[in-house]
């Protein structure tokens, strides 16, 4: 399974903000900034929802 890290890596190198991709995930922005500041531990749907939503940023399907 993807970790956090790496997700934020990807996002990070595909130019996403962290709003855009938390809108595609169907994620609240808050939850992925306790994320980011260690606050929270992500769990496996989380992770799941976001690597979904970047790899529709990788293949075109956001504009």
């Amino acid at each position: 399974m993807i970790t956090f890290q790496e997700i934020e890596a990807t996002r990070k190198s595909l130019n996403v903000s962290q709003y855009e991709l938390c809108k595609v995930a169907e994620l609240h922005p808050s939850t992925y900034t306790r994320l980011v500041s260690g606050d929270n531990i992500a769990r496996g749907r989380t992770l799941r929802k976001l690597h979904a939503a970047l790899d529709k940023f990788k293949f075109g399907e956001v504009a």
